[in-house]
């Protein structure tokens, strides 16, 4: 499982366009213009309030996702 903490964030990233908007307007990012630039940052408090609301759910779907992760592997070996 990644984490936001996992994340590089100080990777350029060259995205645009209305995922930027709505991560900025739910405070999941800022923006600051420099020139002709606008450079965001991603706000890590919202994130991990999202990651602690999603921890009492990680139970359940982790050993599901493990087991769909180990069909799709025999899947692939089978069609060798």
């Amino acid at each position: 499982m990644h984490h936001a903490s996992d994340w590089n964030a100080g990777r350029p990233c060259e995205t645009s366009g209305p995922a930027l908007k709505v991560l900025r307007e739910s405070g999941f990012a800022t923006v600051r213009i420099d020139g002709a630039r606008r450079l965001y940052s991603m706000q890590t408090a919202p994130l991990r309030e999202v990651d602690s609301w999603l921890e009492r759910f990680r139970g359940m779907w982790e050993p599901r996702l493990d087991a769909l992760a180990t069909e799709i592997a025999r899947g692939k070996r089978k069609r060798r």
